[in-house]
């Protein structure tokens, strides 16, 4: 199926492989908007979009995780590449790349974080050969899978840690009971102190 639009002389052919109808016509309806676009062709499965590659010449394959995982056949990844199609990939924020397709993308897509705008810098870029990764994603790749503990604050020690700093809270606390204003700690010490 087509969707042509206003510029359909020039401008960019996307394929759409998205097997869900709402989440396809979802995506139709955005790319459909953007003015770099003369038009687009939507397909359930990528067997479907890469067996109407050679025909239709699209620039962009626009495609997800889930999508990705069902095209078993490496056959596939080569016919887009001899047609020179590029692919963009939704991915969301549980979901994982197919080892077998991650030298075929040109750029990915946070799918949580999907709005006209990053769509559109997300065409954009690919289109112009630069590989892309939306911010939202590039931002939960960067955080570490177990952060580390952090410098202050008792919430994030390990528990023979926080038992050391409990002893070492109550044997402060006898010294400053005991101690007459001649002999009492420097000023900096009772703001350590709780």
């Amino acid at each position: 199926m087509s969707l042509p639009t206003s510029e359909s002389a020039r401008g960019l052919t996307v394929a759409l492989a998205v097997r869900k109808d709402i989440h396809r016509y979802g995506l139709e309806g955005m790319l459909h908007s953007l003015e770099s676009i003369a038009s687009i062709f939507s397909y359930p499965t990528i067997a479907d979009a890469t067996r109407a590659a050679p025909e239709l010449s699209p620039d962009l394959l626009l495609t997800s995780t889930a999508e990705l995982a069902e095209a078993t056949d490496p056959a596939l990844a080569r016919q887009l590449r001899e047609h020179d199609v590029r692919l963009l990939v939704l991915i969301g924020p549980d979901e994982r790349m197919t080892p077998a397709w991650a030298s075929h993308v040109h750029g990915f897509v946070d799918r949580s974080a999907l709005h006209l705008s990053l769509l559109r810098d997300a065409v954009g870029d690919v289109s112009a050969g630069r590989f892309h990764v939306s911010a939202s994603l590039a931002r939960r790749l960067m955080v570490p899978a177990d952060p580390a503990p952090a410098r202050y604050g008792i919430g994030h020690l390990g528990p023979d840690q926080r038992l050391g700093t409990a002893r070492l809270r109550n044997r402060d606390r006898i010294h400053a009971a005991d101690a007459t204003p001649a002999d009492s700690p420097p000023p900096y010490r009772r703001l350590v102190r709780s």
